[in-house]
């Protein structure tokens, strides 16, 4: 979905441009449409990041409805029973409890498929990092998470 918002937004540019050119309208309402499409398929893209990373196999549908998407995208940790809104990254390191419900029954195939969907956001993917480096500490999973956490950007 996010390369055919991509190639929706790239087309409406060059229809821009060819619709200025030739002062036609007709190009200018179809890069319109053009980038109508592309956005409608970034808010879908967002929408459905959970049920992707159910369907493939990362997460179940109730676990991500569980661990819940923040407003900007990316998985966050779930709100601890006191209120609080999260818990720190050295506490997850620490703490016997996953980052992610079900994170340590996962194998290293099913987190890096996890991370593989884009879905996650920093935060949820350094705490899965100091979670791991914690505990099982596989070397092929901290190396995954350690890339992802450096190219993603603050979600």
């Amino acid at each position: 979905m996010l390369l055919t918002s991509l190639a929706l937004l790239v087309a409406a540019v060059v229809l821009v441009v060819l619709g200025a050119i030739e002062g036609s309208i007709l190009l200018l309402s179809v890069a319109l449409g053009c980038a109508l499409g592309g956005a409608a398929a970034l808010v879908a893209a967002h929408f459905l990041a959970p049920k992707m990373a159910a369907a493939a196999g990362a997460l179940s549908e109730h676990d991500a409805a569980r661990v819940g998407f923040s407003p900007m995208g990316g998985l966050q940790p779930a709100p601890s029973g006191n209120g609080s809104s999260g818990t720190s990254l050295a506490e997850w390191a620490a703490a016997d409890t996953p980052p992610i419900p079900g994170y340590e029954k996962m194998t290293a195939a099913d987190v890096s498929r996890l991370v593989d969907t884009g879905s996650l956001g920093r935060p949820a993917l350094a705490a899965m990092l100091a979670y791991e480096a914690g505990h099982d500490a596989r070397k092929t999973v901290i190396t995954k998470l350690e890339r992802a956490v450096s190219s993603t950007s603050d979600r």
